[in-house]
């Protein structure tokens, strides 16, 4: 089986081709969607929303309870130590396969 990796810039057509792929070569390949999975592993409720919203505070939190991921990437990306344990977080929960 080929792995075919599909990459690109926001707004470049990933989801275009993605769907492509998913409507009309659905029973030849098995399409893994990681943009998908992110989204689905944060959702209100789960363990992983939990973690992040413990350690990063619900000012990170829409008034409808779901992630501003913009927000929390300024928060990542512009702090050294947040940019660590995001990373040590990321490493352990995959370590538990909860994510």
């Amino acid at each position: 089986m080929k792995v075919i990796g599909l990459t690109g810039g926001i707004s470049c057509g990933k989801s275009v081709c993605s769907r492509y792929f998913e409507e009309n070569h659905k029973n030849e390949i098995y399409l893994v969607d990681a943009d998908k999975i992110a989204r689905e592993v944060v959702e209100p409720g789960t363990k992983t929303y939990k973690s992040i919203v413990n350690e990063f505070g619900k000012e990170i939190l829409f008034d409808d309870g779901t992630l501003n991921r913009v927000k929390l990437g300024k928060m990542i990306f512009g702090d050294e130590e947040y940019y660590f344990f995001f990373f040590f977080f990321l490493s352990f929960f995959k370590k538990k396969n909860q994510i």
